[in-house]
């Protein structure tokens, strides 16, 4: 805020421009007025902010104020420090810290009153005449404020108080509006915006937008506010500046090795390096991404470059070679990579070399170049032979002899003999000489095996017989004894018959023949037989041997279960044989079941149309079904050639069932008791299944069961015997259960006094209809539905009952109790005068009957709910006092009590209003 006063010098005490003259005028004592006591008054010591001020002066008891609106109000919470020069005159010795002095402070608009604002106020005491002080005050604004004031607190009117440069500070600046000093980098722009504040704006050119673009460098100002007005001002100082221009060249690839040094002194410095180093240059030894920052701030330039480092190709050509007459060698290089360049210029990634010499190959471009070099020489080898490939018969050996060779020799299996004895097929290899010019050769032996021939045993046939020898599974060529080259031959005369199989590995059989006749027999035809019966086959006419199906050695042999049996007779090959087969017929495996006891009513089906017939019933029926429906012994027969009989006993089962129950019919709810009884001519009653009729049950023989819903029920009860034979009787509607009638009443009113007993009874009850009324005091009583009667005018409790029946005679009743209360009476006054006269001296409800004496509260409260009266005596009153205050002031007081009845435990509470007049 503006802190020039502004005033003539020497205190003319004019008020300064933009201030208010809030009360009074400060004093114009530059020269001896009337109303000033004399030029005494004036201080002759400039302030330290100028030698104008404004003087304050008392007179006539009154103080001068004045202040000023605050351009930009205060902002509640924020931080804020006033600054002012004060001093004081010399003129009365008497002033000193106690009695003069400045006050100040805050409001919103002009303040009230004779003195500063009220808000944020403070003051300062001057001590020594005639020398300013510098008043500093730090404060936080307790609102919103947009007025301060200023004022004398002096009592001592020949005194003068005078105020210099006033300054008030926001501790935290209230309202940014430009950024701060700022460099830009050439081509940059800034927009300047104030749109977020408060108009009219005007820019250093004049211009009066919200915003302002900067594209040059200078000083750029804005006015916020009208002119003449509360401006406030901001300013920010641009400068441009051009980026460093730096460039460490294109990315490299060197050698492992080699050394790349990066420079960047073109720019001006300073340097910095990605490593944290300061130099113009910078040496790299190792492969990575380097970069510099040159110059500082917002315009520094930088430039980044990747370095790799490579190792040089690696070339191997392989050892230095001896090479046979005739060979050739293959050099490869492609694994290095390429480019290639080989002894004669050629390109290509590999060489053929087929005469002696040094080779050599350079790998790469550039300088980093990988090289090999290889010495080819060629000479000469052993001739020799091993022969023939060659097949062998199994068993035989052949020697493999070189020895006509100078050698050294090397086999297939590593030995070094100037010989190999071959035992086994194979291929077999020998090397001769020394490497490289070594001679080789191969030779493949094979095995043949002799052919594996079986013409068979001697043999004796039949006469008329024949037999066929056969050759065929040893391969062939086959010659017979007859010179016959067939792979088999039929021998039909006795003899010796042999054959020669193969070529080079032959084999050969021979087998004796001889001739004799059989004997003619038979076992019979097939049969069949029952199970458990036997069969003897007996060949005892026969002169033997014998030879059965078990190897046994009899003349006979005893059948005892189903199969095939045979029988071998004579010495082979001229033996006979036969065979039977014999075949045993199961007796059919079947039951009619155990003995059975049948429900009057039901049936057995026996059904055995599985079992393969005939059959026979007891009847003499031959169906395989049968059905029993009464008692008595059935049987069945199945089978033809070997039967089979069953038998069964059938019983059948009869059962009487009765129940009766002792109370078909009564108001409910009620118990019903029912008794159960069965005759049956079966083994007894096993279960017992009552059904009530209300989805309960029980599986007692005589029940007892409660019904509790009106209604009509039916009855069911089942009987099961011991064989599972189930009997039921029912009775339909056989039990009746009457709807009670519900009793229920009001009575109006629900409270009574003596001073009124008349009820009226008003009966709310369900499905009565008659009714009896009785009311507790052993002399009224009534049959009306809805009855009026009035009890005796003295408190007392009486019990009123009320007894319904219903149309099937059921009934009902309930009680209630009627309370006659003693009627409750009092008075309370609204107004009492305790002003010692003897007459309406204090404040007491006055009770005539209904109250309990030992059960009562009294409490008065003032208008701010503030208990100043209490009392639990109905006896004792309020006499209008306070504590030890004495008397209260007159006005308004709540009173309120609160009471139990005489003839109850009913509480009462009543409130209201007294008046006290003094």
């Amino acid at each position: 805020m503006n802190g020039d006063m502004e005033a003539g010098a020497g205190g003319t005490g004019v008020v300064p421009t933009n201030w208010s003259i809030v009360q009074h005028s400060p004093d114009n004592c530059a020269s001896p007025p009337a109303a000033c006591p004399g030029p005494s008054y004036v201080i002759n010591n400039p302030s330290p902010d100028g030698g104008k001020w404004v003087r304050f002066f008392r007179g006539g008891g009154w103080n001068e104020r004045f202040g000023q609106y605050i351009c930009t109000p205060l902002v509640a919470g924020q931080s804020y420090m006033l600054q002012f020069w004060a001093s004081h005159s010399d003129l009365n010795s008497s002033a000193n810290a106690t009695n003069t002095g400045i006050d100040f402070g805050f409001s919103n608009g002009l303040p009230g009153g004779t003195g500063a604002g009220a808000g944020n106020a403070s003051n300062v005491a001057l001590t020594t005449p005639e020398t300013w002080q510098l008043v500093t005050h730090t404060f936080v604004a307790a609102a919103n404020y947009d007025f301060i004031s200023f004022a004398k607190n002096t009592t001592d009117t020949q005194n003068a108080t005078y105020i210099d440069g006033v300054t008030l500070i926001g501790t935290v600046p209230s309202v940014p509006v430009l950024p701060p000093d700022t460099t830009l980098c050439s081509g940059q722009t800034l927009l300047l915006d104030v749109s977020g504040f408060t108009g009219p704006y005007t820019w250093q050119n004049n211009s009066t937008a919200a915003t302002f673009n900067v594209t040059t460098a200078g000083i750029y100002y804005v006015d916020l506010g009208p002119a003449g007005g509360c401006q406030n001002t901001d300013t920010i100082i641009v400068t441009y500046t051009g980026a460093a221009a730096i460039d460490l060249g294109a990315d490299q690839t060197l050698c492992n090795g080699e050394t790349a040094i990066l420079d960047a002194s073109a720019a001006s410095a300073p340097y910095l390096w990605q490593d944290g180093s300061t130099n113009a240059t910078l040496n790299v030894t190792v492969a990575g991404q380097y970069y510099v920052d040159v110059g500082s701030g917002a315009c520094s330039g930088s430039d980044t470059v990747n370095i790799a480092f490579v190792a040089p190709p690696a070339v191997d050509l392989g050892p230095d070679a001896n090479l046979c007459t005739g060979d050739n060698l293959l050099l490869d290089a492609t694994s290095s990579g390429g480019p290639y360049l080989w002894q004669d210029n050629s390109v290509a990634g590999t060489f053929n070399v087929t005469t002696g010499g040094t080779y050599f190959v350079e790998v790469g471009t550039g300088t980093c170049l990988g090289y090999d070099t290889v010495v080819v020489n060629y000479g000469t080898g052993p001739v020799f032979s091993l022969g023939n490939d060659t097949t062998l018969c199994t068993g035989d050996s052949h020697l493999l002899d070189v020895s006509a060779q100078a050698g050294p020799f090397l086999w297939q299996d590593n030995s070094i003999a100037s010989s190999f004895n071959v035992t086994a097929a194979g291929q077999y290899f020998v090397e001769i000489g020394t490497a490289p010019c070594v001679g080789y050769d191969t030779i493949n032996i094979l095995y043949d095996v002799y052919p594996v021939i079986n013409l068979g045993p001697d043999a004796n046939l039949c006469t008329g017989d024949n037999l066929l020898l056969d050759a065929t599974a040893s391969g062939g060529p086959y010659v017979w004894q007859d010179a016959s080259t067939n792979p088999t031959f039929n021998v039909t005369t006795a003899g010796q018959y042999y054959v020669d199989v193969g070529t080079q590995c032959v084999s050969s059989d021979t087998v004796d023949v001889a001739f004799v006749t059989a004997p003619v027999f038979s076992l019979g035809n097939d049969t069949t037989l029952c199970d458990g019966e036997t069969l003897n086959l007996d060949m005892s006419a026969e002169a033997g041997p014998f030879l059965w199906q078990d190897n046994s050695t009899l003349s006979s042999f005893n059948v005892t279960s189903a199969g095939t049996y045979s029988v071998e007779i004579g010495t082979a090959p001229c033996s006979a044989t036969d065979d039977i087969i014999v075949s045993y017929e199961s007796y059919p495996a079947f039951t009619l079941g155990p003995d059975a006891a049948l429900c009057d009513g039901d049936d057995i089906q026996f059904d055995f149309s599985a079992e393969t017939g005939p059959y026979l019933w007891q009847d003499g029926s031959t169906n395989p079904t049968f059905m029993a429906t009464t008692s008595g012994t059935y049987w069945i027969e199945i089978g033809g050639m070997c039967p089979t009989r069953d038998s069964i006993d059938v019983n059948v089962v009869t059962t009487t069932l009765s129940m009766n129950l002792d109370d078909p019919d009564n108001c409910g709810p009620y118990a019903v008791n029912f008794t159960g009884d069965a005759i049956t001519d079966g083994a007894g009653i096993l279960n017992w299944d009552w059904s009530f009729g209300d989805l309960t049950q029980s599986n007692q023989q005589n029940p007892s069961h409660f019904y509790s819903s009106t209604g009509l029920y039916s009855v069911t009860l089942t009987v099961t015997t011991n064989e599972g034979c189930v009997e039921t009787i029912n009775n339909n509607d056989w039990v009746q259960v009457y709807e009670v009638p519900v009793a229920m009443f009001t009575c109006t009113p629900t409270s009574l006094t003596t001073d009124d007993t008349y009820v009226n009874f008003s009966d709310l009850s369900t499905n009565a209809v008659s009714w009896n009324w009785s009311f507790g005091n052993n002399q009224g009583g009534s049959s009306d539905q809805n009855p009026d009667y009035n009890y005796p005018a003295s408190a007392g409790n009486y019990m009123a009952e009320l007894v319904v029946s219903s149309i099937d005679g059921c009934t009902d009743s309930i009680q209630k109790q009627i309370i006659v209360e003693e009627a409750l009476l009092f008075y309370v006054p609204n107004t009492f005068t305790p002003d010692g006269d003897l007459y309406n001296e204090g404040f007491k409800p006055q009770f005539t009957s209904g109250i309990d004496p030992y059960d009562f509260h009294m409490t008065i409260f003032n208008r701010w709910g503030e208990i100043i009266f209490e009392s639990y005596n109905k006896d004792s009153g309020w006499d209008g006092t306070y504590g030890d205050g004495g008397l209260i002031q007159d006005g308004t007081y709540i009173w309120q009590v609160d009471f139990k009845s005489t003839t109850s435990d009913k509480r009462y509470e009543y409130r209201g209003h007294v008046t006290v007049l003094k």
